[in-house]
C-alpha cells in the first residue's frame, strides 16, 4: 500500500528512494511477509523506472558502510575513501566472527553464504530501491 501511495503522489518523472529492512532472523505470529530483493522489485514494477540494490558503493557494501552512514549520519559519504576503508573494517571483522562461529557446528549451507548473509543482509540491513514514475 505505501508503494501504490508513493507512486500516487508523484508527479510524472518524479523520483523516490526506498530502503527496505531485510530481518532474515525475525520470526513472529504477524511475520505475513518478508520483503527480499526480487519482492522489491515486484513491487516496484509499476514506476517507468527502477533501480534495486545493496547499500554502499560497490566493493564497500553490507553492514559496515551501512553502520559507518549511521554513525556519521550521512556525513562520511564525503569522504568516500575514509568510508570504504572503515566500511572494509567492520565487514572483515564480522566476517572473522562468521568463520569462528561456523567452525563450532555443521551448518546446512555453506561458509561463504553465512559470509554473505551476516555482511550484506544481517540486522539493520536491507535493500534500497531509487524509482521514477
Amino acid at each position: 500500500m505505501a508503494i501504490t501511495n508513493i507512486h500516487s503522489i508523484l508527479r510524472p518523472g518524479g523520483e523516490a528512494f526506498l530502503y527496505v529492512p531485510f530481518f532474515f532472523q525475525f520470526h513472529d505470529i504477524m511475520d505475513y511477509h518478508r520483503f527480499t530483493i526480487t519482492e522489491l522489485a515486484r513491487m516496484v514494477s509499476g514506476f517507468s523506472e527502477a533501480k534495486i540494490f545493496v547499500p554502499g558503493n560497490g566493493t564497500d557494501v553490507g553492514y559496515g558502510w551501512v553502520v559507518w552512514d549511521v554513525i556519521s549520519y550521512g556525513k562520511i559519504r564525503s569522504l568516500p575513501r575514509l568510508h570504504s576503508a572503515l566500511a572494509s573494517i567492520v565487514n572483515r571483522a564480522l566476517e572473522l566472527a562468521v568463520r569462528v562461529w561456523y567452525r563450532r557446528k555443521a551448518r546446512p549451507f555453506t561458509l561463504d553464504q553465512a559470509i554473505f548473509f551476516a555482511v550484506n543482509l544481517n540486522y539493520n540491513h536491507g535493500f534500497c530501491a531509487w524509482v521514477r514514475k
